[in-house]
């Protein structure tokens, strides 16, 4: 195996060629995936400070109940999410938002028990952030997790915020990433076999020519020359051989 000048340069080529198309591969599927869990995260951090305006300014307030309450569900909607707020004044209890279409996939989900993670960001111990495993016993995809406490107009903390959000579709974008990827590598790695092995075989071509005449002068065909043209190292060895035979 690779006794062969030509199987050792295409070997040689080709392993670097692949090292550099996996490490791109790697690369570039890694910076979309962050790009779009960013995008998430930061999307959800925006909207938890609208439903902290919307349960501080209108929620509290009796009268403004009903308004702040379908703000929440439409925020619910818009982010195919649930929204529950667990509240520091025991009148409010706990409080799940979400469409109405969806009552069956968030099943159970509104009902998680996040007392001690709520108390500890009720009591300022915790300032809440990204949970990815919070609903994995409770629902059959994915879901990303905002937790946060909830402040009115005095930096007082009336509430703790778990937003979950399905990540399906999020997901599925980053595989076809992955997947656009991995065929676009397929087509690289053909494309690079293909102009190795043209290369190579330009390469080693004269070489091999050079050896077979080199044999055939040796056995008594002294009237060989080999055509050497160009100025590399190759076509240099070509003409001294032919210098060679000339003299002899």
């Amino acid at each position: 195996m690779f006794k062969t000048l030509f199987s050792r340069m295409l070997a040689t080529y080709l392993s670097v060629t692949l090292g550099l198309l996996f490490l791109l591969g790697i690369t570039v599927g890694s910076m979309f995936q962050q790009q779009y869990i960013g995008e998430k995260e930061g999307e959800l951090r925006r909207e938890a400070e609208e439903i902290n305006e919307t349960v501080a300014s209108r929620y509290m307030d009796g009268n403004k109940r009903p308004v702040a309450e379908q703000e929440l569900l439409i925020t619910a909607r818009k982010y195919d999410a649930l929204i529950v707020l667990r509240f520091a004044d025991d009148q409010f209890g706990k409080r799940a938002f979400m469409d109405e279409t969806a009552q069956d996939k968030w099943a159970g989900s509104q009902d998680l028990d996040v007392e001690a993670m709520a108390a500890a960001i009720l009591s300022g111990q915790e300032e809440g952030g990204i949970v990815t495993d919070m609903l994995r016993d409770r629902v059959d995809f994915p879901v990303m997790t905002l937790t946060a406490p909830v402040k009115d107009g005095e930096g007082n903390i009336i509430a703790a915020l778990f937003l979950h959000t399905d990540m399906s579709r999020i997901n599925a974008s980053i595989r076809q990433v992955w997947m656009d990827v991995l065929l676009y590598s397929c087509v690289a790695v053909l494309t690079a076999f293909l102009s190795v092995s043209y290369i190579t075989g330009r390469i080693t071509k004269p070489i091999i020519d050079m050896n077979a005449t080199v044999l055939r002068f040796s056995k008594g065909a002294f009237n060989l020359r080999i055509p050497a043209q160009g100025q590399d190292e190759v076509a240099q060895l070509g003409k001294s051989f032919n210098l060679m035979a000339d003299a002899l």
